[in-house]
């Protein structure tokens, strides 16, 4: 199923109401000097932009499809680690209880 296209963006403008009065002494046209350049947009590098969408379709192809089978590896991951841990350090605590009674 295809997502339908969405376009966003962000557009800023800034509007200056004017009396009759002074509208009349400062026509729209040939009167009016040149508009002001404004500075230039801080835009992020093209190569980061790129990148960053190629990550963000790869998770969510991945995870859309896999999401059961990434939980439950991360889960046994993480028991395993917990499993681990334990084994590591109870011979350390059993002969510390010896030991100092």
């Amino acid at each position: 199923m295809m997502m339908p296209l969405l376009i966003k963006g962000k557009v800023e403008a800034e509007l200056q109401l004017f009396t009759e009065e002074e509208a009349d002494k400062n026509p729209v046209g040939l009167g009016r000097k040149e508009p002001e350049p404004l500075e230039k947009p801080s835009r992020p590098d093209m190569f980061v932009s790129m990148m960053c969408a190629n990550i963000r379709s790869m998770v969510s192809v991945f995870w859309k499809n896999y999401k059961k089978y990434i939980i439950i590896v991360l889960a046994c991951f993480f028991l395993a680690l917990f499993f681990f841990l334990v084994c590591y350090t109870l011979p350390q605590a059993i002969s510390h209880k010896i030991v100092n009674g």
